[in-house]
Parts: structure tokens; sequence; C-alpha cells
């Protein structure tokens, strides 16, 4: 069985639960280098940014899903909500606007 097979055959629910724990690994990935290395030193507003970038993320995929029924057109919403997302998170992390 492909892998496009089995992810066709997960529930909207099994596929925010991915989501939800990919966006905690996400979390916990800056965590855990601050306490391996000093090069990474984030405070809480840091953490509530990302959480709350990741938030409405979650909810802009989620719109996007219910929204759209066409696969082709769901691509290109959630490719442009992750572009955004992406855009979003470098210009908060080195300003690069």
């Amino acid at each position: 069985m492909d892998l496009t097979k089995k992810l066709k055959e997960l529930s909207h629910q099994e596929m925010r639960l991915i989501g939800f724990f990919g966006a905690l690994l996400i979390l916990i990935l800056p965590a855990l280098a601050m306490q391996l290395t000093d090069q990474v030193r984030w405070g809480l507003e840091d953490f509530a940014a990302m959480f709350l970038l990741l938030v409405l993320l979650g909810a802009s995929i989620e719109v996007v899903v219910r929204i759209f029924q066409k696969t082709g057109f769901r691509l290109a919403a959630g490719t442009l909500v992750c572009g955004f997302f992406v855009l979003i998170w470098a210009h908060l992390a080195v300003g690069i606007f």
C-alpha cells in the first residue's frame, strides 16, 4: 500500500491530530535546543508568537479544506497559506522586510 492511498484513508480527525502533534513538535524543538546550546535564546514571547502563528496556520488550513472540494484548489490555497506562514515567520525571525 503506497503513502498516498494511506493518506486518503485518514479521517479529518486523524489529520487534525497529526497537525496538532506536528505543531507541538515545532514548539518543543526550540525548548530542547535551549537546553543543549546557548545559541538558541527564546523567551516566553517567542513561544507565544510561534504558538499564535501555528494556531492561525492550522485554522487557515482547516478553512481551506472545508471551502474547497477539488484537490487542485486545496493544494493551491494550502500552498498560498503555507507561503504566507513562512513569510511572516521569516520576517519575525530576522526582519527581512
